[in-house]
């Protein structure tokens, strides 16, 4: 006699997977794309400038920096665009010191 095996019929919410996938996948991308990019805070800690106006002018409007697309923007959930770096600018960052 073969044996049987059991069958179960689950119900699921598909609103609460979506959900849910999408909170981990958010999660597990910013912790894994972390250490690829840079955010803005990070730029003035490497090169000791405060201001966002210099970082602007110096570095987000560089010709190197465009040309290569060391810069991008993020649109937060808010629909602001936030600026991070690929963290092969911290070659071009050395020509500031620091």
């Amino acid at each position: 006699m073969p044996e049987t095996q059991p069958l179960v019929n689950l119900q699921v919410n598909d609103d609460l997977v979506a959900d849910l996938a999408k909170r981990y996948l958010k999660d597990y991308f910013s912790k894994v794309l972390e250490p690829e990019w840079l955010t803005r805070a990070d730029i003035k800690q490497i090169t000791g400038m405060k201001s966002d106006w210099w970082i602007r002018e110096h570095i987000d409007n560089d010709p190197y920096v465009k040309a290569h697309g060391l810069k991008f923007d993020v649109t937060e959930d808010g629909g602001r665009a936030v600026p991070r770096y690929h963290v092969e600018i911290r070659e071009f960052l050395k020509k500031f010191g620091r």
